[in-house]
């Protein structure tokens, strides 16, 4: 959790990741990002674009109205590389489309289910505002498939990343379990990778934290080389004094296992 990076591990890396999504040639990879209110989802996401783009941008909202319990990401909203990287960097690499979405709660029921297959099929339209927890199943079941595109022209998920925070002690295990069981329903099998964020926020002496990092990769079934412990840009950790190698060399690692 404490290793440093310097500015050359920063620039090796900036290197191999741009030479796997240059080998990507024509296919671009849509990852899907997941997880829970407040995990830290979309701090992840506009860390991820800001690896990519070397520049810093709150692209993705983050944070929540503390009065009215509302959190910010309701709508599925697409970043696809256009909206986060320059023209010329969109010509000369194959950067993926990133997918952000409102937090699940930690259930496994049947609207999860459907709204998870229909994300993963690339069924959802963009800017789809989607349902809270606590509404009549049927009712949202139904509005779910007039929300879906009636062709076949649409982008499926390649990659998930499930998110948690590191703070947590309360493994969404259910949520994991809805995840898996349509990451992998048959028709075709999509990776499952894994982080864990506000790493900067455990401290040393923390001995409930390795039980619960042990149980988050085993209910994802991850092995290290599809797991991430990380911090994120976000107002704690700043890019006003430039890249921060801490921050973007270990996101650099994992994301070029996720191509």
């Amino acid at each position: 959790m404490n290793t440093e990076y310097s500015e050359s591990d920063l620039e090796l890396q900036i290197k191999l990741l741009q030479d796997t999504v240059q080998k990507r040639q024509n296919k671009t990879l849509t990852i899907a990002v997941i997880g829970q209110h407040g995990c830290g989802k979309s701090s992840f996401i506009n860390t991820v674009m800001a690896v990519f783009s070397g520049e810093y941008h709150e692209r993705a909202l983050v944070g929540n109205f503390e009065e009215e319990g509302e959190h910010v990401t309701r709508r599925l909203t697409r970043y696809p590389k256009e909206k986060y990287v320059t023209e010329d960097q969109c010509l000369i690499y194959q950067y993926p489309t990133l997918v952000d979405m409102m937090g699940f709660q930690n259930a496994g029921d049947d609207v999860v289910k459907k709204t998870l297959d229909l994300i993963f099929n690339g069924c959802l339209k963009d800017k789809t505002k989607l349902s809270k927890g606590n509404q009549n199943q049927r009712n949202v079941l139904e509005e779910l498939q007039q929300l879906t595109y009636n062709d076949e022209n649409h982008s499926k998920v390649d990659r998930i990343i499930f998110v948690a925070s590191a703070k947590s002690r309360e493994c969404p295990t259910e949520l994991i379990k809805a995840v898996r069981s349509q990451a992998m329903d048959g028709r075709r099998d999509i990776p499952v990778f894994g982080v864990l964020t506000h790493a900067d926020q455990i401290d040393e002496d923390d001995t409930d934290f390795p039980e619960f990092e042990k149980k988050f990769k085993s209910s994802l079934g991850l092995n290290a080389m599809r797991y991430l412990l990380c911090s994120s840009y976000c107002d704690e950790i700043s890019r006003e004094n430039g890249r921060n190698p801490n921050v973007e060399v270990p996101v650099m690692r994992f994301l070029n296992q996720v191509r």
